[in-house]
């Protein structure tokens, strides 16, 4: 038999809109993105991957803390405050150039209705074992 730590996690799903709310309420503290070109990029290729109901790597949290998803968070809070414009979109080239609030209503209906997979590991982990986590985590995504 393996010795190897059990990784005690509570796994749960959340709404983009709900994940906005509880930002804007407080509840949630994300730490402020980046900006610029490449930031614009990237985020315009997490909001398409939304769009096209495509895999989104989860959120990982101990506590209240965000220990692996603070950008994926922060990308969607700046996009709903109209702080960038998409660009890049391959397939719906249309909307390079828009802001969130420029968006049609279905559109935004279909990006508030995203879920993002959270997993909340237990606070009785070890920083080792949380960073071991992660790692199989972000490494298990690229496989």
């Amino acid at each position: 038999m393996l010795d190897a730590p059990m990784y005690r996690t509570t796994k749960y799903e959340r709404s983009w809109i709900e994940i906005v709310r509880d930002v804007q309420a407080g509840k949630l503290v994300i730490p402020a993105c980046p900006s610029g070109s490449w930031y614009n990029d990237h985020a315009s290729g997490l909001l398409e991957s939304l769009i096209l109901r495509g895999h989104v790597n989860p959120i990982i949290t101990q506590g209240s803390t965000v220990l692996d998803g603070r950008w994926r968070l922060g990308c969607i809070t700046s996009f709903y405050a109209d702080q960038f414009p998409l660009c890049n979109f391959g397939y719906f080239p249309e909307l390079n150039g828009l802001r969130y609030s420029q968006l049609s209503a279905p559109l935004r209906r279909r990006i508030e209705d995203s879920r993002f997979q959270f997993v909340e590991l237990y606070s009785t982990m070890t920083p080792e074992m949380v960073e071991r986590y992660i790692e199989q985590a972000n490494y298990t995504r690229r496989g």
